[in-house]
């Protein structure tokens, strides 16, 4: 249960951009991408994130502790898919999402 939270409130960090002073941060697996870490209690999150052209936050991907589908207990690739931004009060937020397991694989539900 604390894994899959852990693994949650990573990646739910990103909808809240103020949270991202706590992350450390390296570059992503090419230019559009960052990688932000968080410890959380005894779990260490890494998160991918990455944005379109136009800097707006495209996709988040990370490992999340769970059962998709009824496999076993592990790590699996979990993601958000960030459809549309809204500004709230000065910031610049996620408004419309699409999450699930398996993301960015071929076993992704669409």
């Amino acid at each position: 249960m604390t894994r899959s939270a852990a693994g949650r409130l990573g990646g739910e960090d990103v909808l809240v951009p103020t949270a991202f002073a706590n992350a450390g941060w390296t570059q992503g697996s090419d230019p559009d991408t960052a990688v932000a870490t968080w410890r959380i209690d005894r779990v260490v999150e890494t998160v991918e994130l990455r944005v379109g052209p136009d800097g707006q936050l495209v996709d988040v991907q990370l490992q999340r502790w769970g059962t998709p589908d009824g496999a076993p207990y592990g790590r699996y690739p979990f993601g958000v898919r960030v459809e549309a931004e809204t500004r709230f009060g000065g910031l610049t937020l996620p408004s419309v999402l699409r999450a699930g397991w398996r993301h960015g694989t071929a076993r992704h539900r669409r």
